[in-house]
């Protein structure tokens, strides 16, 4: 599980753009959070914003 911040570096998108795909239902948003309450991403979603870019 990564953080926004960390799947933005694996995958060379910037927040928003991630944020976009994820508002227009062209990606699944993230449900799970850790214990900041920040989104977690799951391996699965971040090899399908890799596949985007």
């Amino acid at each position: 599980m990564k953080t926004l911040h960390e799947v933005t570096q694996i995958v060379g998108m910037t927040r928003r753009v991630i944020q976009e795909y994820e508002k227009a239902g062209l990606a699944t948003a993230p449900t799970a959070t850790n214990k900041y309450g920040h989104l977690l991403y799951a391996d699965k979603e971040i090899i399908a914003y890799d596949k985007e870019n």
